[in-house]
């Protein structure tokens, strides 16, 4: 914990948590560790300007949202967040809410 690794020579980083292995049928089975966005875009030009564009549906987000929060409202409050951005031909996407106990999963799908 709290030690400096190098991941491919370029990007140093801090171990700040250590997970069991994963279940094989969990979506994260084989995951090596996690980074957080920042990191993962420091050393990837094209994860930098994905950020702007709006169309990319290249990734998924995870959540964990608070034990009181209402998923109805969290997920109303996030349906139609990239409709300022794209036009309407372009917006296709939808954003589906799966629960799982504890833990809230976000994702983007284009329609």
């Amino acid at each position: 914990m709290n030690k400096l690794i190098r991941l491919d020579t370029k990007t140093n980083v801090k171990v700040t948590g250590i997970f069991a292995d994963l279940p094989f049928n969990s979506t994260f089975q084989g995951v090596k560790f996690f980074l957080p966005w920042s990191a993962f875009g420091a050393d990837q030009p094209w994860v930098k300007r994905s950020e702007q564009e709006w169309n990319n549906h290249s990734f998924q987000c995870f959540v964990q949202i608070a034990g009181k929060a209402n998923l109805n409202v969290v997920s109303a409050n996030i349906r139609d967040v990239e409709k300022p951005h794209v036009s309407p031909q372009k917006n296709r996407s939808t954003f589906c809410t799966r629960c799982r106990p504890g833990i809230c999963v976000q994702s983007s799908r284009t329609g």
